[in-house]
């Protein structure tokens, strides 16, 4: 059995686990692959984008392996909680701390060294 390792797409330089890669051109992410296909996810409700830019790519169903992590995504539809946080209800002071944990204010910090 072999494990292959997250990929950096070298469109959007996203780093993605590996079944996130497009279908036809493997050396890209599959969200790069549909912007370039012109996909859109409301095609019904859009049908100018067909013929233009795209206005959603597809997104993970619930239960499918997260394109970050590969943890299974919640059945309740939420987004992967490893991977994505809601400010919502939270104060300014929590807010500062996500992107001040190691004290460079990246969205991803490095907190262990």
């Amino acid at each position: 059995m072999t494990t292959e390792e997250p990929f950096a797409c070298p469109r959007c330089g996203q780093n993605y686990q590996p079944h996130w890669r497009d279908r036809t051109d493997p050396t890209i992410c599959r969200t790069c692959g549909e912007r370039r296909d012109g996909f859109c996810n409301w095609a019904d409700e859009h049908p100018q984008h067909l013929d233009q830019h795209p206005c959603s790519t597809s997104q993970e169903e619930p239960g499918d392996p997260c394109r970050y992590c590969a943890k299974p995504v919640p059945l309740n539809g939420d987004p992967c909680p490893n991977c994505w946080q809601t400010f919502d209800g939270m104060t300014i002071a929590d807010i500062k701390a996500v992107f001040a944990a190691d004290g460079t204010f990246n969205v991803r910090p490095v907190i262990d060294q």
